[in-house]
């Protein structure tokens, strides 16, 4: 809290975006087998976990190439980037490429 009582307000900057999701594609990474144990409706294949990775580290890595480092730019190239890697069935139905 800070001293008028109300919680701080955070701005969330490119950079710092990029730091997080680094991180959480690192948690992924380490996590990924386990996931991939669970039965994900609508196919229950085991690779869950590899999916998941597939579609994070296609959008982290999108989110490190060369464009606008402001949280728009940002936010679209790790959207556009998870898209394109989504992986199994659910990740792409409906794509167009």
């Amino acid at each position: 809290m800070t001293d008028s009582g109300r919680p701080p307000v955070w701005r969330v900057v490119g950079p710092t975006l990029i730091g997080w999701m680094d991180a959480a594609l690192m948690e992924l990474e380490a996590h990924a087998e386990l996931l991939d144990r669970w039965n994900v409706f609508p196919v229950a294949d085991g690779d869950t976990g590899r999916n998941m990775l597939a579609t994070l580290r296609a959008g982290v890595e999108a989110m490190h190439e060369d464009g606008d480092d402001g949280l728009p730019g940002v936010l679209k190239r790790l959207a556009d980037g998870a898209v394109r890697g989504a992986g199994g069935n659910p990740g792409r139905a409906g794509c167009l490429w």
